[in-house]
């Protein structure tokens, strides 16, 4: 008899069986395909514990489960757990691109990717750096709106040259919490604000 296969079936024969007990495991993270094709999978391996929690097979067409398939993927467990884009970008924007910065080299650590880690750390000082030179020429409004001007810039660099170089626009992640980043960026911008408010006062 041929093997029962759907369109995740290939991607579940490279997966480890621990891996494959996990997906099922946690069913509400995944497909009806993709956990289908996790037991059947294990069913070929000789694994007769779990064939009790088969489920029934979608009717649909092939086409029709390819193209439901190709829509939403689940994200793969293994997958490193990252900083999303979205984050990095609003960050930087809103508040400053040295926080952003040090979200991606957060990301580049846990990829592996040090000659990248290397490369974003220099642009996040320098950046930084020339930010401060900058703004400290011009004084009053254009200098708010010089901040605003090149906060936007450094976000456009980090989120989209940055990531798209070295991360990759396919790359498959889990999103990382953005929670403690935003406070503490919060926090120091509040602290920030108070300082200056009790120097001219």
């Amino acid at each position: 008899m041929d093997k029962k296969q759907n369109y995740f079936s290939a991607k579940m024969a490279s997966k480890s069986t621990d891996d494959l007990e996990a997906i099922i495991a946690n069913k509400k993270q995944y497909q009806q395909d993709a956990i289908q094709a996790a037991i059947w999978e294990l069913e070929s391996r000789g694994n007769s514990v779990l064939t009790r929690q088969s489920i029934p097979v979608d009717k649909t067409s092939n086409k029709e489960s390819l193209i439901a398939s190709s829509s939403k993927s689940p994200v793969d467990p293994n997958a490193p757990e990252l900083y999303p884009k979205w984050s990095i970008w609003v960050i930087s924007a809103l508040f400053n691109p040295v926080a952003g910065g040090i979200m991606m080299v957060m990301n580049m650590r846990r990829i592996g990717k040090k000659n990248a880690f290397l490369v974003l750390l220099s642009f996040t000082v320098s950046y930084t750096l020339l930010m401060f030179v900058v703004t400290n020429s011009v004084f009053g409004t254009n200098s708010r709106s010089l901040i605003y001007f090149l906060n936007f810039i450094g976000a456009v660099v980090l989120s989209e040259g940055f990531w798209n170089k070295y991360i990759g626009k396919k790359q498959e992640y889990k999103s990382r919490s953005t929670l403690v980043p935003f406070a503490v960026t919060i926090g120091i911008t509040i602290l920030m604000l108070w300082a200056m408010f009790s120097a001219v006062t």
